[in-house]
């Protein structure tokens, strides 16, 4: 994860006192955008990368602003740092910023859960869901298979975790920021633990992985949720004053209202290819599996990555009791409901 590079326009003032860093993986031709809330007491959102030379870069970085500020005679300090949610390509940065610089971290109970240690991380991008695979995690294979994952992933991808104090913040409460309050609010359905940053006299939201300009959000197990996830679209969409999205990933979002009725829309079309699948099967059902072959022909290896939406859909299928899930041969499948 040491090949980070530095892009075109890695730093860039986005509004008025808030800046965008983009941390790049060119090995992996994969970014995410840390924000630098600029002022006298300012905050860092979303810090990305673990690895030494991404620190490197957001250090640099908020000199530079800094430097900016001291020119024009204006108050500058980073005192916080909080992240959207708890997957690693956000919360690994949050280590080196509270031992170099000394930030307070900031973090919802159940994100500091899984900041704060490897036994409460919980590795959702490589665990099978448990809605398909009931004691998942609770026998002695699972256990040794989350062992090997872990060895391999946290040194891979520069994870690591916040060893210094945390202050707990809660959901629907608001944060003074340089001035300003922006409130904390939930968004879960990518991962249980979303959270997103409003301002309601800007109309800006910092929003994390909730939505993105041209690219559906990735879920899949162990926490998405597609119910969760199409009602915290559902608010936001609905949020008073709404005028710009800053996504964790890709450029702004400047139609937030019609961007977020497309993802719902695209969501909803994804939701509608499964059930016809299911539906096709009959009455002797079908798998997850099966429905992942139907729809991705010819690309065994990467259902690990694609299918995690699938899987996904048709626990949210079995909840809306739009479909049902039974056991056949030992084998959990699916059948339309009724």
């Amino acid at each position: 994860m040491d090949g980070l590079a530095l892009a075109r326009k890695q730093l860039i003032r986005v509004v008025p006192g808030i800046y965008r860093i983009r941390q790049t993986v060119s090995r992996f031709k994969f970014s995410v955008n840390t924000y630098v809330m600029a002022g006298p007491n300012g905050l860092v959102l979303d810090p990305g990368f673990g690895s030494r030379k991404a620190g490197t870069t957001i250090e640099r970085c908020i000199t530079k602003i800094s430097g900016e500020y001291q020119r024009q005679g204006e108050p500058f300090e980073i005192t916080r740092a909080i992240v959207t949610h708890s997957h690693w390509d956000h919360f690994s940065g949050l280590s080196r910023l509270q031992k170099h610089l000394g930030l307070d971290i900031f973090a919802t109970p159940l994100q500091s859960q899984k900041i704060t240690s490897l036994r409460g991380y919980d590795h959702s991008f490589w665990e099978n869901q448990a809605f398909l695979n009931p004691g998942q995690g609770k026998n002695d294979r699972s256990r040794m298979k989350n062992f090997v994952l872990n060895a391999i992933c946290c040194p891979l991808f520069r994870i690591h975790f916040v060893r210094g104090p945390v202050t707990q913040i809660r959901e629907g409460q608001s944060l003074e920021i340089n001035g300003q309050a922006w409130q904390v609010i939930p968004v879960p359905g990518h991962c249980d633990d979303d959270i997103a940053l409003f301002n309601t006299d800007s109309g800006v939201l910092m929003s994390g992985d909730l939505v993105f300009r041209t690219v559906p959000t990735w879920l899949g197990p162990e926490n998405s949720d597609l119910g969760r996830y199409l009602d915290s679209l559902e608010r936001t969409r609905n949020l008073k004053g709404l005028r710009l999205i800053l996504p964790a990933h890709g450029s702004p979002i400047k139609d937030p209202v019609a961007c977020i009725s497309k993802t719902m829309a695209h969501s909803n079309r994804r939701t509608a290819h499964v059930m016809g699948v299911v539906a096709k099967a009959g009455k002797r059902g079908i798998s997850f599996l099966d429905v992942y072959n139907a729809l991705y022909p010819g690309k065994p290896f990467s259902q690990p990555f694609l299918g995690g939406w699938i899987a996904v859909t048709l626990k949210y299928l079995v909840d809306k009791g739009r479909a049902v899930s039974f056991y056949r041969k030992d084998r959990l499948v699916f059948r339309a409901a009724g």
